[in-house]
């Protein structure tokens, strides 16, 4: 698998995990199972997302056979937080505030210049 596809993999699964496991988690998707202790409500969708999430996982300790650590980490968690965050605005009606936006530009400012500065 080229590693551009493994990449694009890594972000739609880690994405994928997290929607699926906030839309699953309202009561109006049904309950599976509910784990009182931490108030989460596993549903279907849930299990999707957390195998998405698991799908991502595998395919990061891929990517770190691949990549040095200090350049992928900051890589993934800043392309996942700028994905994450349109989702939640597409998905959820989340709104975008200026503190929002602005920690997001940081966020990709910084991947900027980590892997600028190789």
């Amino acid at each position: 698998m080229s590693n551009v596809l493994m990449f694009i993999l890594y972000f739609f699964f880690a994405c994928a995990g997290m929607i699926f496991i906030k839309m699953g988690g309202q009561p109006s998707h049904g309950t599976l199972l509910t784990l009182p202790i931490i108030n989460l409500n596993i549903s279907l969708m849930s299990l999707v997302g957390f195998v998405s999430y698991a799908i991502s996982f595998i395919l990061f300790a891929a990517l770190l056979g691949k990549y040095e650590l200090s350049f992928l980490n900051p890589l993934t968690i800043g392309v996942v937080s700028i994905l994450i965050f349109i989702s939640a605005v597409v998905f959820f009606g989340e709104v975008i505030t200026i503190a929002k936006a602005a920690g997001l530009a940081l966020i990709l400012i910084g991947v900027l210049i980590i892997n600028l500065m190789k």
